[in-house]
């Protein structure tokens, strides 16, 4: 079984990945953001985010990744999972702050229509420092229950950004 595990993991890593920016917008502020200098606050056009998904596919993408700014605001986020999938992408997954699928019936959409993981951004242990470091008041709260709509119906993963405001409490 230990070799089948390991085939499993070293297909994924091997997998053609692409990755699709869907907006140049964030509903945080966080306070590290390298890409806060290209938010304009606009979400990229339905037809440029479609065309890039067709040519993924064409190039042989397995798995594609809708990221952002924050990609589960557009408001196509649904339609675009939808689209991935009816191409034949493998896998669909999200990098996000997670505070949209809060909303249940938002999650189950996006589950229904292929999510398979989503990534969340979390940068503190607790509400005060992940809400300073990401400057909305709420947003722990918000991608916590994010993270339980999602639990158990699809891979969900952290990635943190270090700083020295939270790395004593890692």
């Amino acid at each position: 079984m230990e070799g089948k595990n390991l085939e499993v993991k070293e297909s994924a890593v091997k997998e053609k990945r692409i990755w699709v920016r869907l907006t140049k917008r964030c509903n945080n502020g966080c306070l590290f953001c390298l890409d806060s200098d290209s938010h304009d606050g606009t979400a990229i056009s339905a037809d440029a985010v479609e065309q890039r998904i067709r040519e993924g596919r064409e190039e042989g993408g397995q798995r594609l990744i809708l990221s952002g700014g924050e990609p589960t605001i557009h408001p196509l986020f649904i339609d675009f999972l939808r689209l991935g999938r009816k191409l034949g992408y493998d896998w669909l997954q999200t990098v996000t702050n997670g505070r949209m699928f809060a909303y249940r019936k938002f999650a189950t959409s996006a589950l229904t229509s292929g999510l398979n993981e989503a990534t969340f951004s979390m940068h503190g242990h607790n509400p005060e420092l992940h809400d300073y470091l990401v400057g909305v008041k709420g947003a722990y709260e918000q991608a916590m229950a994010g993270m339980r709509n999602l639990l158990g119906r699809c891979v969900v993963n952290v990635d943190v950004v270090l700083s020295a405001v939270n790395i004593p409490h890692l």
